[in-house]
């Protein structure tokens, strides 16, 4: 299968200024260029892989609720259409070990070296509270973000 993959560290989050059909009128238009030079049946599906942003103080260092809604919709939006969509996020951005919330990707790193600022604190939680149930197919924690919780709490150092 073949997906699009939107996001990596540094890269812009999706605009929410942009409206949701023109955001699905790109990512179709993208599809039937895939298609068109070769690609048979175009894309399977999205994956979102939405960091921060090596500068602390850039917008690219916090989601906004907006974005994450836009999100959300598109990723239904895809779903809805017959595609795939899954999830990507570090491990800090989707920690089930605890209940804290924030839209900053630049908080201090729990368990780890307190000078790794570029944490998170559940923020993809909210893509699976606000899409529909069953719109992911599959979410895939990127451990390498940070020193694993696993290991915090079996007493590793």
């Amino acid at each position: 299968h073949h997906f699009i993959s939107v996001g990596g560290w540094d890269a812009p989050h999706p605009d929410p200024a942009v409206p949701l059909e023109a955001w699905w009128a790109a990512l179709t238009s993208w599809d039937e260029s895939a298609e068109r030079a070769g690609l048979r049946g175009g894309f399977d599906g999205l994956d979102w892989d939405l960091e921060g942003n090596d500068d602390r103080s850039s917008p690219r260092s916090r989601f906004s609720a907006a974005g994450l809604r836009l999100v959300a919709d598109l990723s239904a939006r895809a779903k809805a259409s017959g595609r795939f969509v899954s999830l990507a996020p570090p491990q800090s951005y989707l920690d089930a070990s605890t209940d804290e919330f924030s839209l900053s990707l630049a908080l201090p790193a729990r368990c780890w070296h307190a000078e790794f600022a570029y944490a998170g604190r559940n923020a993809y939680a909210a893509l699976l509270a606000l899409a529909p149930p069953d719109t992911f197919d599959f979410v895939s924690l990127q451990l390498y973000e940070s020193w694993p919780r696993a290991s915090c709490t079996l007493g590793g150092e």
